[in-house]
């Protein structure tokens, strides 16, 4: 089966933040996902996501100034005491909302500091927080991005991703595995999928080019999806894209009653 969530960050933009989760339940999703929600009061949120009654697959710890290209900074020395306080009240929401998944951009490369010293810095952190985490019961989630949108990130495929992880050496870290990242730097999605799919925690999703929706670019999604089924993956599959019209306008390609679980047959791709 195919579980879906709706990632609340991108979609139904033309309301607030916190009256995007009625309008998930109201399209028929039961799961969301969201990026840190910058600015928002975080009882409200919880408030909000409570009485829609929705359970939340994934969301991200803050990653800095993403506007402005920041990735993370869990490998910058300056901002260890930052990144371990940002965490915990990551890790508190998560808790709260009962969230399995915080993904945890690693950072962008930083010119004057050695890649053996930031990699030391990032374990340092991970290994800080992992015990913290795995109490909450709660995976902490590394995602290769493409180097094209994001250019000093240094983890810009699914091997540079997995080879942080193992150092890691924690079955509390697992893979993000974004499709239209790795579209972008790869291809092959449909055989990574399933070659990874021990080490992949989560699956999002958007079209290539312009991050748009399923349809609207060059991937063949029966493949990905049909890939996703025979691997036996089990989590969920976030709709991380920039919609080209109204949300529920680029949800036509997902059936209402396919929004809950479905097979890839009943998609209409």
């Amino acid at each position: 089966m195919l579980h879906f969530d709706a990632n609340v960050t991108l979609l139904w933009r033309e309301v607030p933040f916190v009256e995007r989760f009625q309008r998930a339940k109201d399209a028929g999703f039961d799961t969301v996902e969201f990026l840190w929600p910058y600015g928002e009061d975080l009882d409200a949120v919880a408030a909000a996501i409570q009485q829609s009654g929705l359970r939340v697959a994934l969301h991200n710890m803050d990653g800095g100034n993403m506007a402005v290209g920041e990735r993370g900074y869990a490998n910058d020395p300056a901002r260890q005491t930052e990144w371990r306080s940002m965490f915990q009240k990551a890790l508190a929401l998560a808790a709260h909302l009962k969230c399995t998944r915080l993904n945890c951009l690693p950072g962008n490369t930083l010119p004057q500091l050695s890649p053996e010293a930031q990699l030391g810095q990032i374990i340092e952190n991970f290994q800080w927080a992992l015990p913290q985490a795995a109490r909450e019961g709660v995976r902490l989630l590394i995602e290769p991005l493409n180097t094209f949108d994001s250019p000093n990130y240094p983890y810009g495929h699914t091997r540079d991703g997995l080879a942080l992880i193992q150092r890691l050496n924690s079955p509390m870290v697992g893979l993000q595995y974004d499709v239209y990242h790795m579209t972008r730097m790869e291809g092959n999605v449909p055989q990574t999928i399933r070659a990874q799919v021990h080490d992949i925690a989560h699956i999002q999703i958007a079209d290539d080019p312009g991050r748009h929706e399923p349809g609207s670019g060059r991937i063949e999604w029966r493949a990905v999806f049909e890939a996703i089924e025979d691997s036996g993956y089990n989590g969920y599959i976030g709709l991380e894209y920039n919609p080209l019209g109204a949300t529920d306008d680029s949800l036509r390609w997902l059936p209402v009653q396919a929004r809950r679980g479905c097979r890839t047959s009943d998609l209409k791709l």
